[in-house]
């Protein structure tokens, strides 16, 4: 039964079924990816665990892509997308203020206000980074022969970034909706 659960991309381990090779920091996002339905986003996540080690450019490129389909998802569902085409920079910036997770969206009684806005002013500076990243090492972009990639640990840098910043958001999201 193992070798055929393998043999279908899922392992049985420590008395749990998961995918094989599933790096644990992207299950909670695929669950995620499908209870929205949101099919795309899923894809991005198993791109990123099929790539992260053995094409770092793919998945950094790929982790670029997932922001900006969580951000599209989440303002889609809010009646916020439009059509205007947004850099990631700017498009995760309208998320973050529909979901009223802006430094300024904390208000100056709240406990431990500074320590919260510094960490939501850090989202902006992830998602500029990751966009840079991309843009020097990541696909999208055609190279010369001469340029050297970055390597797996550097991609599992930038998608662990993109993976648990996606997820706050989508959590934020789902969490805000129900109340």
């Amino acid at each position: 039964l193992c070798r055929w659960l393998r043999r279908d991309g899922y392992e049985f381990s420590d008395g749990r079924l998961g995918r094989a090779g599933s790096s644990g920091l992207t299950d909670t996002l695929r669950s995620v990816a499908f209870q929205l339905d949101a099919r795309h986003l899923a894809k991005h996540v198993e791109r990123i665990e099929a790539f992260v080690d053995s094409d770092p450019a793919l998945a950094i490129g790929s982790a670029k892509e997932l922001l900006e389909t969580c951000c599209k998802v989440i303002l889609e569902e809010r009646g916020e997308l439009t059509q205007e085409q947004m850099e990631l920079p700017r498009l995760a910036k309208k998320t973050f203020a529909t979901l009223r997770l802006l430094p300024d969206d904390v208000p100056d009684t709240a406990r431990g206000v500074h320590a919260i806005r510094q960490l939501l002013s850090n989202l902006a500076t992830v998602t500029h980074a990751l966009a840079e990243i991309r843009n020097l090492y990541g696909t999208g972009h055609g190279r010369s022969g001469r340029v050297r990639g970055l390597t797996a640990r550097h991609a599992r840098l930038a998608v662990g970034a993109a993976v648990t910043l996606s997820t706050f958001m989508l959590d934020t999201h789902s969490e805000r909706a129900s109340t």
